[in-house]
């Protein structure tokens, strides 16, 4: 993420010998993040926002790391519109005078150890692993999932070093869904959407392959997930089309694609974000699929 904009502070200003004439000239058409912090947020995503309000925070609450949901956001990992409205905060370890949660931000108590403490543009952020195991141990560990996946995929985190991790952690709130991670994450999904649709199948309990190459196909194309060895299911997200710039010839080369598949005999169901919150109809798909000649 790139850094976001400079903040200014009031204090600074009133230091330097600024009139209140002056200082509210200077922070006019700004937005109020903290006490005696403004910034310009027009144009900002919901990344650079949250940025740039976490950042103010953590100036503003003494012995804090930004932590959870909103260190994984900054961090670049996949972030839910409610994961950017609340910034988590997270005491450090042998401070004293711990805050407590406030308006728009959440104050966590378990205190992390300097050696899981990272700097991100001047914010102290906790290390993609304790983001990774903090995360988890909250209680939507469908999300959790996907973030580890996206923080393995980006290299941020190994497999084997977080299976080490997860390992030793014990006797503390949501210690057993860290514990459980990652035999549930994979490197290989692709996107949020891939991530969820792999554990949905995996709850159906098919045998499946993630990023598969169909060798006996015309130009080898790379399938999502190959179940049972001969159906082929494929995440269908929006973004996938519109990454590519031109929107209809991404759907022209994928139509050329799925031709491809089907005409070597492999059938092929798609899946929408739609689908994945309906698992009771989603498993029927599936069966009634393999169960076609």
């Amino acid at each position: 993420m790139s850094a976001p904009p400079a903040l200014l502070r009031i204090a600074s200003l009133a230091s330097q010998g600024a009139s209140r004439r002056e200082i509210s000239s200077a922070i006019r058409g700004m937005d109020r993040l903290a006490v005696g912090l403004y910034a310009h947020t027009q144009g900002l995503t919901g990344p650079q926002l949250l940025a740039l309000r976490a950042a103010a925070l953590s100036t503003r609450v003494s012995d804090a790391v930004v932590s959870h949901h909103t260190a994984a956001a900054l961090w670049g990992l996949p972030a839910r519109t409610r994961d950017l409205e609340m910034v988590h905060l997270s005491a450090l370890a042998g401070r004293a005078g711990h805050a407590k949660s406030g308006p728009g931000y959440r104050f966590h108590r378990r205190e992390i150890p300097l050696d899981a403490v990272a700097e991100l543009h001047g914010i102290p952020v906790t290390d993609p692993m304790r983001t990774v195991l903090d995360v988890a141990r909250a209680r939507d560990m469908d999300w959790a999932v996907v973030i580890a996946d996206a923080a393995l995929h980006q290299g941020l985190v190994a497999l084997p070093a977080l299976t080490s991790a997860a390992a030793v952690m014990t006797a503390s709130w949501g210690a057993a869904r860290a514990r459980a991670l990652p035999g549930l994450c994979s490197p290989l999904a692709e996107s949020p959407g891939e991530s969820l649709l792999r554990l949905r199948l995996q709850r159906m309990g098919l045998p499946l392959a993630e990023q598969v190459v169909l060798d006996d196909v015309e130009g080898a194309p790379r399938v999502d997930f190959l179940v049972e060895g001969r159906l082929v299911v494929e995440f269908d997200g929006e973004a996938k089309y519109a990454m590519s710039g031109d929107v209809a010839r991404a759907h022209w080369l994928e139509k050329q694609r799925h031709d491809r598949i089907v005409e070597q005999g492999y059938p092929v169901r798609r899946v929408i974000w739609a689908h994945l919150w309906d698992e009771v109809a989603l498993a029927a798909r599936m069966h009634r699929a393999l169960r076609a000649p």
